[in-house]
């Protein structure tokens, strides 16, 4: 069964001994299983990709949408020709005016700098009609009640429910030891995840 919102703040009630919420509202739970999402996602982008249809603007420099926070790839045209990454360096060597090559609505290639993480140049220029296949990390969405969908890989509730239990001990200055406990564990979690994922991509 996926895990849901009330299944995050139920384990950290059991922790909290806070099953019927005197101390921690459902609201205030709920707020920081989501706010666990965000920082999940901050530190795995990857587990927050959507691949969406997206129009282009005219032009070469397009912006992945508002929801958006980290461009990954452009698969193809929606209309079914592909697309390449290109080197942008090596473009410019042999094609300084690339960028004012005549439009077209089909792209055949884009280039992408991961220093700024929400735009993408598109070559050639766009006219205004094209639609593409793009993959990007889009925000988790919001649950908004207990029965939500926690909106990321359910591997990663775990270090949700600790992201919980350290803002609520926090809140009190007596227990802020163990809030830290709980904020490490969370770290150590991801951390630890993300050193795994990777050493698994690496062997492919």
């Amino acid at each position: 069964m996926a895990m849901t919102a009330g299944g995050i703040i139920g384990q950290a009630r059991g922790v909290l001994l806070d099953q019927i919420g005197l101390d921690y509202p459902d609201a205030e739970l709920l707020a920081w299983a989501n706010e666990a999402a965000r920082e999940v996602a901050n530190l795995r982008p990857d587990l927050a990709v959507v691949i969406e249809e997206m129009d282009l603007v005219v032009g070469t420099l397009q912006t992945i949408p508002a929801s958006g926070v980290r461009f990954w790839n452009l698969l193809r045209n929606s209309a079914g020709p592909g697309v390449q990454h290109l080197d942008k360096a090596e473009v410019e060597r042999f094609n300084p005016g690339w960028a004012a090559a005549v439009a077209s609505a089909t792209v055949k290639g884009f280039f992408h700098d991961p220093r700024t993480p929400t735009v993408f140049e598109v070559f050639p220029p766009n006219t205004g009609a094209g639609r593409v296949l793009c993959a990007y990390t889009r925000v988790p969405a919001a649950m908004a009640s207990l029965s939500d969908p926690w909106p990321l890989p359910d591997l990663y509730a775990g270090p949700a429910v600790d992201w919980v239990l350290f803002r609520a001990f926090s809140k009190d200055p007596r227990a802020r030891a163990v809030g830290a406990g709980y904020l490490a564990a969370f770290d150590h979690r991801m951390g630890g995840k993300a050193q795994v994922d990777m050493a698994a991509e690496a062997a492919r």
